[in-house]
């Protein structure tokens, strides 16, 4: 779930902003899609993951043995999963202008 909200966010505000052609969009819109997607990305999974929401962090963790490595394969395929779900949404949202882009 936490991978998901980072996608749907950090990703929407990018296709947001490339849908409206930049008309007064600034990097600022950009840093606020992305640190919201990781504020509340994080938030949303804190209690049952430990704040997972990124395969690298996920490996690293484990790595440097403070996460189990037999969970390593479940979290990636959760995060992954989540990933391809958000992005799957930006898409269908946003379908048309992508259509009509270019």
């Amino acid at each position: 779930m936490g991978t998901f909200i980072l996608v749907l966010f950090g990703c929407g505000a990018n296709a947001s902003a490339i849908a409206s052609a930049y008309i007064a969009v600034e990097h600022l819109s950009y840093s606020i899609g992305w640190s919201l997607g990781i504020y509340f990305g994080i938030y949303s999974c804190v209690k049952t993951s430990g704040g997972h929401i990124n395969p690298a962090i996920t490996l690293t963790l484990a790595v440097f043995n403070k996460f189990p490595w037999i969970k390593v394969p479940i979290y990636i395929s959760a995060q992954l999963i989540g990933s391809f779900l958000a992005a799957a949404l930006i898409f269908a949202n946003s379908h048309d202008l992508i259509k009509n882009f270019g």
